[in-house]
């Protein structure tokens, strides 16, 4: 795979993801008829000089720093005198009816086409999305079971904010609310995901002492957060191989899943 430019990729596709305590997952809807200016908005994300998005050279950077105070703190007996690391840093994600609604933004505005078409190979499970794959499947509940944050609005986006504490992550998230046009283009999901009594978002922070890193899920599991060639350093691919993964595996591709380079595809049900 040709070489990429890391300012160019989302920064939590690190296999550490982002250096975080506490993070919040906001899902948005995008109202009908605001597609053309939501695509305008969205590029207000990582356009200028100010790059809203976090790209994988800013979330290496940011663990540079956190692991070097972490070394410091650990010669540190007074908890007062550690050093405390500041940081934020932001995804944007869509699902496959947000991206639908990027298309027609883009046609309305006469840009190039996303070829969606490609997903029904490549991706059919995205494609049809979980609602309708999910229960006959992956052996997913069924969706009047759900909690009502994921079957009330059609979900769009999802922007995810993580970082030191929860005070900077939720003012980082109110400023991407803004920019995206909260609440004239985008608009918050009418439900809620138990324990979060707050619509439309679910925190989490990570778990004290000897828990730390083992939450329950997407920080150790090596399937969420693989090791991606050209991403993660050497060392770390050599100490854990079997999670090595080639870049083009989480590209759009215009093959199906058995068909694509690299990959010995097994299809498996999720045990009952």
């Amino acid at each position: 795979m040709a070489e990429f430019n890391r300012d160019d990729v989302q920064g939590d596709l690190f296999s550490r993801g982002f250096p975080k305590f506490n993070e919040v997952y906001y899902f948005f809807h995008i109202k009908s008829g605001k597609e053309k200016e939501f695509c305008q908005k969205v590029k207000m994300l990582v356009s200028g000089k100010e790059k809203h998005i976090s790209s994988i050279n800013k979330v290496l950077e940011h663990w540079k720093q956190t692991d070097g105070a972490a070394a410091k703190n650990r010669t540190i007996d007074d908890p007062a005198k550690k050093e405390w690391v500041p940081t934020v840093n932001a995804l944007i994600a869509f699902s496959k009816p947000g991206l639908d609604s990027i298309q027609t933004g883009l046609t309305l505005a006469g840009r190039p086409s996303l070829d969606l078409k490609y997903l029904r190979l490549s991706d059919p499970t995205f494609d049809m999305g979980m609602g309708d794959d999910g229960p006959d499947n992956l052996n997913n509940p069924p969706v009047d079971s759900w909690d009502a944050l994921f079957r009330t609005t059609t979900i769009d986006g999802l922007l995810k904010v993580a970082g030191s504490d929860s005070q900077i992550i939720n003012n980082k998230l109110e400023h991407l609310k803004r920019i995206l046009g909260h609440p004239q283009v985008i608009t918050d999901i009418e439900g809620n995901s138990p324990p979060s009594l707050t619509k439309s978002k679910l925190e989490g922070n990570t778990r004290p002492g000897e828990h730390h890193g083992h939450e329950h899920f997407g920080f150790r599991d090596g399937l969420s957060q693989p090791l991606l060639k050209g991403i993660n350093s050497d060392k770390a691919l050599k100490a854990d191989p079997y999670m090595q993964t080639d870049q083009n595996v989480i590209t759009v591709s215009s093959k199906p899943p058995t068909l694509q380079d690299g990959i010995e595809a097994d299809p498996t049900r999720r045990p009952l």
